[in-house]
C-alpha cells in the first residue's frame, strides 16, 4: 500500500482548514465547531475524524494530522471539535454532546475515525449515533483509566523510545504560543480542565465497544504493535469479543513497525484508514490484517500484508 495521490491540494485545504460552521447544543448551551473538507468529493460518504489529545483543527498540529488524512482519503471529511463545553462531564454525556450537534450537520450514514484519546470520542459518538454509524474505526486508540498506572509507566518508556518523534511534536505545539501566530491558539484548556476531559473516560472504555456499538455498526480497530500506550492484546480481545456476539462485525489491524506517536506524525494511519473504508464499501472482510510500516514510516510495504479472512 503506498502513498496515495492527494485528495486535495494545499491550497484548497489551507482554504477549507480556515473555515467552520458552529453549532449550539440547545440543551446543554456546548458550542461544537465542525471543519469540513475534501469538499470536491462531496456525494461520497463522508468520514468523520477526531484528532488525538490537544489537537484540535485549529491548531498546528491537529491540522498537520488532518492533512494526512485529506491527502489520502478519496471522500469528505468532517473534522469536529468542542469549542467551549460549559461543566465537567463524563464520557457518556461527552459523546452525546457530540453527536446531537453532528446530527444537525448532516442525517445521512456515516463512517467515524479517531485516533489516540480521539478513538474515545470516535466510538462514544458511534455509539449515540446507533445505526447512523456504518462503519468505526479506532486508530492507536487509548483504552480505560482501569489501567491508569500502567498508562504512566508505557508513557515513561515512549518518552525514551519514541523521543525524537515527541520532541518533534511539541516543536511543533511551541508554534502556536507564539503571539504573532494569531490564527493558531495555543492548545485548548489549562493543564487541570485537560486533566479533567481526561476523566471521561471513566471505565466503560474500549472493552465495552462490543456490547455499546450498534448491531448493524462495524468496527475496525487499528493499532501499532509497538504502541507502548496501549497494549494490543486489549484491542485483540475486544474485537474478538464483539465477533463472539455479532459475527463478522469487527475486525483488527495490527501494524508492525509501528508505534503511537509515530501514528501522529506520519502518514501510515492515514493510508490504513483508506484500506479500512475501502474494504468496507467493497464488501471485503477480514478478521485479522497484519501490516508492516515502511522504514520511513511514509507508507505501508506493500510485501507484507497478510490477512484471515
Amino acid at each position: 500500500m503506498e502513498q496515495a495521490s492527494p485528495a486535495t491540494t494545499a491550497d484548497v485545504f489551507r482554504d477549507e482548514i480556515t473555515r467552520h460552521t458552529v453549532v449550539t447544543d440547545p440543551k446543554t448551551g456546548d458550542e461544537y465547531r465542525f471543519y469540513l473538507l475534501n469538499r470536491a468529493y462531496e456525494g461520497r460518504r463522508p468520514v468523520v475524524i477526531y484528532n488525538g489529545f490537544g489537537s484540535t483543527p485549529n491548531t498546528t498540529l491537529g491540522q498537520q494530522y488532518l492533512w494526512e488524512y485529506a491527502s489520502a482519503l478519496d471522500r469528505p471529511i468532517i473534522a469536529p471539535m468542542a469549542a467551549h463545553v460549559r461543566r465537567r462531564v463524563h464520557r457518556r454525556i461527552f459523546g452525546d454532546g457530540h453527536a446531537r450537534a453532528l446530527a444537525r450537520i448532516t442525517n445521512d450514514k456515516l463512517h467515524v475515525a479517531g485516533m489516540s484519546w480521539g478513538g474515545v470520542a470516535a466510538y462514544s459518538v458511534a455509539e449515540t449515533l446507533t445505526d447512523q454509524t456504518d462503519h468505526l474505526v479506532t486508530l492507536s486508540s487509548v483504552g480505560t483509566l482501569d489501567h491508569l498506572t500502567e498508562y504512566v509507566f508505557h508513557a515513561a518508556r515512549m518518552a525514551r523510545s519514541e523521543g525524537p518523534v515527541i520532541r518533534a511534536a511539541l516543536k511543533v505545539v511551541a508554534q502556536d504560543f507564539d503571539p504573532r501566530d494569531l490564527e493558531h491558539p495555543p492548545p485548548t484548556m489549562d493543564p487541570l480542565s485537560k486533566f479533567r476531559r481526561a476523566l471521561i473516560m471513566r471505565r466503560r472504555s474500549l472493552e465495552g465497544v462490543a456490547h455499546t456499538l450498534h448491531p448493524s455498526t462495524t468496527w475496525h480497530d487499528i493499532i501499532g504493535e509497538n504502541d507502548l500506550f496501549t497494549g494490543y492484546q486489549q484491542h485483540a480481545a475486544a474485537v474478538l469479543r464483539r465477533n463472539i456476539l455479532y459475527p463478522g462485525t469487527a475486525s483488527l489491524t495490527l501494524i508492525r513497525n509501528h508505534g503511537h506517536m509515530w501514528a501522529h506524525m506520519k502518514p501510515v494511519l492515514a493510508l490504513a484508514l483508506r484500506r479500512s473504508l475501502a474494504q468496507k464499501e467493497s464488501g471485503v472482510y477480514r478478521e485479522v490484517d497484519i501490516l508492516r510500516a515502511r522504514s520511513d514510516f511514509l507508507g505501508v510495504d506493500p510485501d507484507s500484508v497478510s490477512g484471515q479472512g
